[in-house]
């Protein structure tokens, strides 16, 4: 498995989402694109394999509004490296 890319572990999507002021979050959506959890902000400069994080439903909301606001994006694993 790659750290850089998504994910896909039991029915769910995974994958590292920048926020336009710079801070990383790994993201977990069901396979219908809806965030399900989440976990970060996360050090950029030690990102783990994505099945290593515990996501979490708490920052659901705040994932939602950052991506409805276009302050989220998913990243590429070129922009990872």
């Amino acid at each position: 498995m790659t750290i850089w890319g998504a994910e896909a572990m039991d029915n769910t999507i995974r994958g590292f989402w920048q926020h336009t002021n710079g801070k990383i979050y790994a993201v977990e959506c069901d396979t219908f694109g809806k965030i399900i959890g989440g976990v970060g902000p996360l050090d950029p400069n030690a990102l783990h394999d994505l099945d290593h994080y515990d996501y979490k439903p708490a920052i659901t909301g705040w994932l939602m509004d950052a991506v409805a606001q276009r302050k989220l994006r998913r990243l590429t694993p070129a922009s990872c490296r």
